[in-house]
């Protein structure tokens, strides 16, 4: 099945549940942004996903970085959304700030045929 994105469509159906879900902003000593290229609708993003009960949002954001990307990263800030979201709720949860830990990995490849640069 095909994930549908929908951004300030008027036509889009109406939200039917909720997930608790972190996502993080990880810089490199450059304070470039690492992205990654979604696998189910090829659009690029930041590394996140659902919190699982057992997680703390800061908990959710470093593991599912280390999860999609393979990196170790330590929360450095951190912003939430209201308990209450507006109406109709926002589509992706709010970012949280994270530096790669010191050591954690190679540079990161990139996807054939992006113009990017990797992150080190």
């Amino acid at each position: 099945m095909t994930r549908t994105e929908y951004y300030d469509d008027s036509d889009a159906p109406k939200p039917n549940s909720m997930v608790v879900a972190a996502s993080a902003v990880v810089t490199d000593d450059r304070g470039r942004i690492l992205m990654q290229r979604r696998r189910d609708n090829d659009l690029w993003a930041l590394p996140g996903g659902g919190r699982d009960l057992s997680d703390s949002l800061p908990g959710a954001a470093v593991r599912e970085v280390k999860e999609e990307t393979g990196l170790d990263v330590e929360i450095t800030a951190a912003t939430t959304a209201p308990l209450k979201p507006p109406d109709p709720p926002p589509r992706t949860p709010p970012p949280v700030p994270a530096r790669r830990s010191a050591g954690s990995g190679p540079p990161l490849p990139l996807p054939s045929g992006s113009s990017g640069r990797p992150c080190r």
